[in-house]
């Protein structure tokens, strides 16, 4: 693994929170969410102000993300702009919820999260490690593993176990290989969050970028799944029957 600069990756995730609250945030705010120093918060802040990738109103004191960071993922994944309905349905999905609403793709080993869309009421919780996750170990993770082939998976699932430290958290192959073969009869898979107390719940998004697949899914209070599962099953296939009818139209 190479070495992190601190300094970047704190910027990476300042602009990364901008990107999940979707709101303008005070120095205070970003600090204790971010869990920074308040003056090293207020430094980097500044910097990014200085370079134009973020705003500060005067009367309100609180920075938002600028034009020109929005300019920077122009052409990234553009299946992934307002004219697919990808990012104005998740906005959507998570006022309507109140739940945090995410996509993710493979990379490698892991599904790497591309958007997060944070709802705006308060309440619930921001996870600053939701970078990356293990395939077997999340729910779009588990969704993109089961397109594809067993023999896939199960090299995919080896690999994993075999870079974990930890004993107690490699899965048996057999044991994903069953939760493949659940996730692949139902259309859905979940699992637990690196929030605790919640659970992830997620599907394959068809259509948006087939040389790669995606995946929708919410973190949904663990307490709820039992009662509500079936409701944001519904709602989430709902919501991604919409997409699908407008890349088509």
């Amino acid at each position: 693994m190479t070495r992190l600069v601190k300094s970047a990756v704190r910027t990476i995730e300042i602009l990364e929170y901008f990107a999940a609250q979707q709101s303008p945030a005070c120095v205070t705010e970003i600090a204790e969410n971010l869990r920074y120093p308040q003056s090293s918060t207020t430094f980097l802040l500044n910097t990014l102000l200085d370079l134009g990738y973020v705003e500060y109103d005067i009367a309100t004191r609180r920075y938002r993300a600028s034009e020109r960071l929005m300019l920077l993922g122009l052409g990234i994944f553009s299946e992934l702009t307002a004219d697919r309905g990808v990012v104005p349905v998740m906005m959507e999905l998570a006022e309507q919820t109140g739940l945090i609403v995410l996509i993710g793709t493979r990379r490698g080993i892991d599904v790497e999260y591309l958007r997060i869309v944070q709802p705006s009421s308060n309440g619930v919780p921001y996870n600053t490690r939701a970078r990356r996750r293990r395939l077997t170990h999340s729910a779009l993770g588990k969704t993109l593993l089961a397109t594809l082939t067993d023999q896939e998976i199960g090299r995919i699932a080896r690999r994993i176990n075999a870079e974990t430290a930890d004993p107690g958290a490699r899965i048996p192959v057999t044991k994903v290989m069953d939760e493949i073969r659940r996730v692949r009869a139902v259309g859905y898979a979940t699992s637990e969050t690196l929030i605790d107390n919640y659970t992830s719940l997620a599907m394959q998004l068809p259509g948006v970028r087939p040389e790669r697949p995606i995946a929708l899914g919410l973190s949904i209070p663990t307490r709820e799944l039992p009662s509500r599962e079936l409701h944001y099953v519904r709602l989430l296939r709902k919501k991604i029957g919409a997409i699908v009818r407008r890349q088509n139209s």
